[in-house]
């Protein structure tokens, strides 16, 4: 059967996860809700990005490898336990070694503009959800993760539900930042000049 990490990903997120994701982000539950819908395809797309060369693709086999996928097993607590803060620096440790810090900032930025979050809610939405990510890929049957080649084929095969999960205008926005590591999966071809037209 094949999987659809958006779905397998979101399936941890439970409304208990939310409200203490909204605590940790200084957010109403409402809007924490939409940061997760947001920033939840965004990391996927940042893991294909990197998937798409070897080297990338084998930081990010090693990284969901070193991953403990024992934090899904009681999410609402490590979101709001004492964890929480290394929790966040660890995923977002993890997002600039794939894509470098300035990087990182740019998606946290274009996700603020989305859904009306603050930067550093949107910051710590990253950081928080990607241990979260990993470690749902890491749950599967390793032969569809345990590789660079294994994850560059698993992410080629993820491309057309990421972007169909991402909120009205995500999509559009994560392209307008020009990240290379981005170029397959943040929007489809012609959604930003089409974007950019409309804003016109």
């Amino acid at each position: 059967m094949a999987i659809n990490l958006v779905q397998t990903i979101s399936n941890f997120i439970t409304p208990e996860v939310v409200a203490r994701l909204a605590q940790a982000l200084g957010v109403n539950p409402g809007l924490a809700q939409t940061l997760v819908n947001a920033a939840l395809p965004t990391i996927l797309a940042m893991f294909g990005g990197a998937a798409a060369t070897p080297a990338g693709a084998q930081r990010l086999a090693d990284q969901i490898g070193e991953q403990d996928p024992g934090v899904l097993d009681n999410l609402a607590a490590t979101f709001a336990g004492a964890n929480q803060s290394s929790l966040a620096a660890g995923g977002s440790s993890v997002l600039s070694s794939l894509l470098g810090g300035a990087g990182v900032s740019s998606i946290a930025g274009a996700l603020s503009r989305v859904t009306g979050a603050h930067a550093g809610a949107a910051q710590g939405a990253l950081g928080l959800l990607t241990p979260v990510a990993l470690a749902s890929i890491g749950r599967q049957d390793p032969s569809v993760w345990s590789s660079g080649a294994a994850l560059s084929s698993l992410f080629s095969g993820q491309r057309d539900a990421i972007q169909a999960a991402m909120p009205a205008g995500l999509g559009a926005a994560l392209g307008g930042l020009g990240l290379p590591a981005l170029a397959n999966f943040a929007a489809p071809a012609g959604a930003v000049d089409r974007a950019a037209q409309a804003a016109a």
